[in-house]
């Protein structure tokens, strides 16, 4: 494929919407908490699992709802 695209450029596309990257732990296949280790996988919204209930975000957390698990993953 590398020979017959020689010369193209690299087409981007845009991820669809309704589709996220999540961190799962690969050991529980749930959410990765804060300082866990993961693995990102991508999931249609709505088959995505369960956000980390406020018990379960760990010390590391960032102290809020664990709705934003953007802020914890970076």
């Amino acid at each position: 494929m590398k020979v017959a695209l020689e010369g193209e450029s690299s087409a981007f596309m845009p991820r669809p919407n309704g589709i996220v990257n999540i961190r799962i732990n690969p050991e529980t296949g749930k959410r990765a908490r804060p300082g866990e280790d993961g693995t990102f996988e991508i999931f249609k919204e709505e088959d995505a699992p369960a956000p980390l209930a406020a018990d379960d975000e760990g010390s590391g957390g960032t102290g809020g709802n664990g709705d934003d698990l953007s802020r914890q993953i970076f």
